[in-house]
């Protein structure tokens, strides 16, 4: 089970899939990169699946085409085998017509029954502000959602526009609560433009800081047997790229009675990159830390052994014997980030509001066995804080 996504941010496209796969066997025990400990006391045991394993669902092939995955792992690495073997004999692009003479001719009713995908190609000329995409998807039938109703149908793929993100595609068991998310009203502060790589990005690595912060306080998606993490592609201006050297983190607060949040705290870092086609995640448990405050910045610090931290691989479906773990110090510095803040009331209603910066007033640095270090501008937490007031009174009643 699964969540595969396609969102056509206004013509820029960015896809995300999430990581965890499930089996009709129930694990012994399993853990999650947003939770560091055995979920399975927590969920289900009544379902039919029972999450079981990461691994990627989404897959580059030669630049210009993206492809996400849900279903049956042998029916997918067998489509996955034939198609970048056709692609082998293309030029360095693949050419959209013998492309579509190979979707022709899969015998998708045989070999991949149980499964989904999408398939999205991408041409582009240089001086041409125009990104040209063409969408293929299994099953070829789109239910286009009506957005008052939310009525989602299963089995199909999804079709819901939005002011924010665009036209949004998505399949799979995911389906419902990751459309329910993005259909909610929010309000969007950005100085990009629509259309832009920037507003792709910053929209939706957003959206994802906050889909991992539910999945960590709440078990929004893994109870639904999606989730585990999610991975984002989106077209750079010349090719398809996988999003690393990014952190997501997850933050906490709690209102006092007049609607005021404070600083909140970072409890969990997540730091996405790649080693060839292997996912390496370092994750980050913060225990304990100390905070400095100033009028440029504020300054969270956590010391080695007030920490925990682990790496983790998410190898591709189709993993070479010759993809091996690589050995690294897991140090790290970045200036891009995604951050999603759980803030809670006394009545433990939940707001969940993120961001996404980049640049010189955001800065992670991991100096493995000496420190975790964040260090933020006082302005994006302040109009965090604000948001969050503006709202209180709905929450607590």
């Amino acid at each position: 089970m699964s969540l595969i996504a396609f969102n056509n941010s206004h013509n820029m496209p960015f896809l995300f899939s999430d990581l965890l796969w499930s089996s009709a066997e129930r694990p012994e025990s399993i853990e999650l990169p947003t939770n560091a400990f055995d979920l399975t006391p927590h969920l289900d045991i009544q379902l039919p699946y029972h999450p079981s394993a990461l691994a990627q669902k989404m897959y580059i092939v030669k630049g210009k085409v993206c492809i996400e995955f849900a279903g049956y792992g042998n029916e997918i690495k067998e489509f996955l085998k034939e198609f970048t073997l056709r692609c082998k004999y293309f030029d360095d692009d693949v050419h959209i017509d013998r492309m579509h003479e190979f979707l022709d001719e899969y015998p998708f009713a045989e070999k991949f029954a149980h499964s989904k995908l999408c398939l999205v190609h991408v041409t582009y000329k240089p001086g041409d502000p125009k990104v040209h995409l063409r969408v293929f998807t299994v099953p070829k039938i789109a239910h286009q959602v009506t957005p008052d109703l939310l009525d989602i149908k299963s089995g199909v793929w999804n079709i819901l526009q939005t002011d924010v993100y665009g036209t949004v595609y998505a399949c799979a068991s995911g389906t419902q609560r990751y459309l329910n998310l993005i259909n909610q009203r929010m309000e969007m502060r950005t100085i990009a433009a629509k259309g832009s790589l920037d507003y792709a990005v910053e929209i939706n690595c957003g959206l994802i800081a906050q889909l991992l912060t539910l999945e960590r306080t709440s078990l929004y998606t893994v109870n639904h047997l999606w989730g585990g993490g999610f991975e984002a592609a989106y077209f750079n201006g010349e090719q398809f790229e996988k999003i690393g050297n990014l952190a997501y983190v997850i933050n906490h607060g709690e209102f006092d009675p007049t609607g005021d949040v404070g600083i909140p705290k970072p409890k969990l870092v997540l730091f996405y990159r790649y080693f060839g086609r292997l996912l390496h995640i370092t994750r980050i448990e913060i225990d304990k830390g100390e905070a400095h405050y100033s009028e440029d910045a504020i300054r969270f610090v956590s010391y080695a052994g007030k920490h925990r931290v682990k790496p983790i691989i998410v190898p591709p479906i189709d993993r070479q014997d010759s993809e091996a773990d690589p050995t690294i110090d897991l140090s790290f510095k970045t200036n891009t980030v995604a951050m999603g803040y759980s803030l809670v009331t006394s009545k433990n209603t939940q707001l969940v509001p993120s961001l996404f910066k980049y640049g010189s007033h955001i800065f992670i640095d991991y100096q493995e066995g000496v420190k975790i270090e964040i260090i933020i501008h006082p302005g994006y937490i302040n109009e965090i804080r604000l948001a969050a007031k503006a709202v209180f009174p709905n929450l607590m009643k």
